[in-house]
């Protein structure tokens, strides 16, 4: 089944979602880990002072903490993710309704407040992920692992810069034309720096 998803603010392009049939996902014991997205949520000082502040010994304190936390995430960063999926519908209904022609000045800038709103749900999206993501390299990275090789040579792929633009808009390409454009370039940063 394929599906057409919402485009969002930074995109011209709708995304396709593309679900296999029969294809079961397993489950994996969840264990309990700190998300750096929270510290972005409002309210995660006040449940984290509310929690901690209890007179009891310090195991109870950490036991209890963990308790709160995984109540307050069920509260409040979960349902973000729930709100994003509310949020794509309800773009996707005002982009179909757009599209047919009918230009409401309403749907336009209540499409504006919903992207507003869902750029800073996937602002905090991306925290998260770039942290499991993060976690993974560290523990996978120093292995000598094919997974580790993949990353280190997408990394270098990246780093990697094989045109500029020249002064007269022209793309320059000889190696030799790159160093010293880049030379010249600091150069003058530094030059005008006064250093």
């Amino acid at each position: 089944m394929i599906k057409v998803l919402p485009r969002v603010n930074f995109s011209d392009h709708h995304p396709l979602l593309v679900v296999l049939d029969g294809v079961e996902r397993a489950q994996r014991t969840r264990y309990f880990r700190f998300e750096s997205a929270w510290l972005l949520e409002d309210s995660y000082d006040d449940m984290l002072k509310t929690s901690w502040n209890e007179i009891v010994p310090m195991q109870d304190k950490l036991k209890n903490l963990s308790h709160e936390i995984e109540e307050w995430k069920n509260i409040t960063v979960d349902s973000v993710l729930i709100k994003k999926r509310e949020l794509l519908a309800c773009i996707g209904g005002i982009q179909k309704h757009l599209q047919r022609g009918r230009n409401n000045l309403f749907l336009v800038k209540l499409e504006k407040e919903l992207q507003q709103e869902l750029e800073n749900i996937l602002n905090m999206e991306e925290l998260m992920w770039f942290q499991r993501w993060r976690a993974k390299w560290l523990t996978d990275g120093d292995r000598n692992t094919r997974y580790y090789h993949l990353k280190a040579i997408t990394r270098r792929r990246g780093n990697q810069i094989l045109t500029f633009r020249d002064d007269y808009g022209n793309w320059v390409e000889d190696r030799e034309d790159l160093k010293h454009m880049a030379n010249d370039f600091y150069k003058m940063l530094f030059y005008r720096g006064g250093y």
